[in-house]
């Protein structure tokens, strides 16, 4: 299964709503994330199957796409995803469509060379935030979640 060149790290959940687990992954030198939907009958779709090609490449601006956190930041009750961008300080916010198709890149500012980044409900509203370990910046930056409310 292809993804964008030099995948470094890789969740599986359902984006879809098929009940089946899907794949995201993160690539570095590719500067994308790709997206493999789960086939029904086992494996993975073709590339022709999909509006945007198998897998779905979602370019990322910055250096380098390195780390993943799924979680539905805009209380859709579909699956986002949110990466880092490294030596951009930046996280970007990739929004589903519901159907395992994602728009258009969103981006935050972040502490310097975001590495890590976890999704959690960190100032107990209701909504999942996002939180960044910031390498170069030896910090820790919180992103609070405004999109949705509970």
């Amino acid at each position: 299964m292809p993804t964008a060149s030099g995948p470094e790290q890789l969740t599986s959940a359902d984006l879809n709503h098929d009940c089946l687990p899907d794949f995201v992954v993160a690539a570095n030198l590719g500067k994308a994330v790709s997206v493999l939907l789960a086939k029904a009958g086992g494996g993975y779709e073709p590339a022709a199957k999909y509006d945007f090609g198998m897998p779905k490449f979602y370019p990322a601006e910055g250096f380098a796409s390195s780390y993943l956190a799924l979680a539905d930041l805009d209380g859709d009750g579909s699956l986002d995803v949110a990466s880092t961008k490294r030596l951009s300080d930046i996280v970007g916010v990739l929004r589903n469509k519901g159907n395992g198709s994602f728009g258009p890149e969103l981006t935050y500012p972040t502490g310097t060379d975001p590495y890590g980044l976890i999704a959690g409900d960190f100032d107990l509203d209701g909504a999942p935030d996002i939180a960044l370990a910031a390498y170069t910046g030896n910090s820790l930056t919180l992103l609070s979640n405004v999109a949705c409310s509970p």
